[in-house]
């Protein structure tokens, strides 16, 4: 049986708020999406005309803080989205484990950061078009015993992890996946990507298990690579998470998603914040996944 350690960061993530109008100008060099047939008088959410989001200041490529601005490839998508849909959308940073209950208690409309779909988290809020798929990683240092090896798809890992202390994020499906497969390590929670390759090089933990885009953007500031990836059979791919009486805004989300993959606009972004891997094989698990629910009411 694996053992749960929760580890406190040494500081907690602040309550980080900015607010981007979304209506207020256009971006000359993106892909305009077509407007959305709701317009936004019958969009309802929290603060009205403003579309309140949370996120991790941490989670590149997908969402951070960058001279004190929001940069990142799902930022800059509902960006995007906001002003197609005439809102504004206000970003807060918060640690992972809160965002998802806080969204379901009716503390924000939306939260976002590579967040994976699934059939428990399904039971406290709801879930947009996914807009993102990939791995997660066995991240460990330059000079680690344990070996890399093949990528893992829903496998016990063996026993380059046995006895060794392995990082996850708290709330995470890499959490879960390792309480799945890492059975024969002790897992030791982090609230953020920040903690966690603290953690690693600290030596607190022999490896972590995080996104793949996250791993790789360690790998060139820290001595760290990957061992290995992993990928989950159930996977549905990352999307926005929405509380349960945002109907109208889900499916004015959902309309601009599938625009902004018909027009490039998804792909562009892909390629802009998230360099080092290659956005085709996103943009065709996307597209297969729109084909194959063409409704709001995917999948059951």
């Amino acid at each position: 049986m694996n053992r749960l350690t929760r580890y406190a960061a040494v500081a907690l993530t602040p309550l980080l708020t900015l607010a981007f109008s979304a209506c207020s100008a256009q971006d000359p060099t993106s892909t305009a999406a077509s407007p959305s047939s709701t317009g936004a008088a019958a969009i309802d959410t929290l603060k009205p005309g403003v579309i309140t989001a949370l996120t991790m200041s941490d989670g590149a490529p997908f969402a951070s803080i960058q001279d004190n601005e929001w940069t990142g490839y799902e930022i800059e998508l509902l960006k995007k989205i906001a002003g197609n849909l005439n809102l504004s959308i206000e970003f807060t940073a918060r640690d992972f484990d809160t965002i998802i209950p806080s969204v379901a208690g009716g503390q924000a409309d939306i939260a976002f950061v590579s967040i994976a779909d699934t059939d428990a988290r399904r039971e406290m809020v709801d879930f947009t078009l996914p807009d993102y798929t990939g791995t997660n990683n066995l991240v460990v240092t330059d000079d680690s015993p344990i070996k890399g090896g093949e990528q893992q798809v829903g496998e016990k890992v063996g026993a380059d992890v046995t006895g060794k202390r392995v990082g996850v994020l708290q709330a995470s499906m890499g959490l879960q996946y390792a309480q799945t497969y890492f059975t024969d390590a002790q897992l030791v929670t982090y609230p953020n990507n920040n903690a966690a390759i603290v953690g690693l090089n600290s030596g607190n933990v022999d490896s972590i298990l995080i996104d793949g885009q996250s791993a790789y953007l360690y790998q060139d500031q820290y001595d760290v690579h990957t061992a290995f990836t992993t990928i989950d059979p159930a996977n549905r791919g990352a999307a926005i998470v929405i509380n349960k009486d945002r109907g109208a805004l889900r499916e004015a989300i959902n309309a601009q998603l599938r625009t902004m993959l018909e027009d490039g606009t998804i792909t562009a972004l892909l390629k802009q914040y998230d360099p080092k891997e290659p956005a085709e094989p996103v943009v065709q698990f996307l597209q297969e996944y729109y084909s194959n629910f063409p409704s709001n009411s995917y999948p059951h």
